[in-house]
């Protein structure tokens, strides 16, 4: 909200939020993270099922430009290489940069915000005061989350008195979004939610 998707929709809350809470989060499009090779025999979601949704998302999209990684394979294969690059290879879609359709480079970050520079937050205080991060172990998406998530720690008041946001994080022994399995899957939950029900307590009581 501090830099909307629209501008349409910059002043519009009412009051702050009480806290920001995300599970597992997609915080950029890259596929070449340590933990993608990792964890690509581990977690719930593999790279290569990712990497599809993303060039599904892209390719259907007018913010971002026709270019996937079923793009690359094409252009491979027509240069006579016989395999499409496997979990442990170079990204494709990186041999192209990522620029919304009208050239405004700055609300492409709305879909890679690890990769955003500092002044894009601006104001994030006046939209919220937490936020809540969960990440597992296991997970392919953990190297980038962590990145995400000390960038958060970094930013400052537009005034400058202090940081920006208060950052709390939970990193379990898990996969992606864990406690969301859990109660799809009627498993009894685990530390992480003893940990976000706590978190939550705390965000949502009332400021004296």
């Amino acid at each position: 909200m501090s830099t909307p998707h629209s501008p349409t929709l910059r002043n519009r809350l009412p009051s702050p939020f009480a806290g920001v809470l995300l599970f597992s989060p997609w915080t950029s499009f890259a596929t070449t993270a340590a933990s993608f090779r990792e964890n690509s025999a581990r977690d719930s979601l593999t790279p290569t099922m990712i990497r599809r949704y993303r060039d599904t998302f892209i390719n259907g999209t007018s913010l971002l430009p026709a270019t996937s990684e079923a793009d690359a394979w094409s252009c491979s294969l027509t240069r006579g290489d016989s395999l499409a690059p496997t979990d442990a290879e170079d990204d494709p879609v990186l041999l192209e940069p990522l620029i919304p359709w009208n050239g405004d480079k700055r609300r492409g970050y709305w879909l890679r915000p690890t990769e955003a520079p500092f002044d894009w937050w601006a104001g994030i205080e006046e939209v919220t005061s937490k936020v809540m991060i969960t990440a597992g172990m296991f997970e392919c998406f953990r190297d980038d989350i962590l990145s995400f998530e000390g960038k958060l720690r970094l930013l400052m008041r537009r005034d400058g008195s202090g940081p920006a946001l208060e950052v709390s994080s939970f990193l379990d022994s898990a996969v992606h979004a864990t406690l969301v399995n859990d109660f799809a899957f009627g498993i009894e939950p685990g530390e992480q939610m003893d940990c976000v029900i706590n978190w939550l307590k705390r965000a949502f009581q009332p400021q004296g």
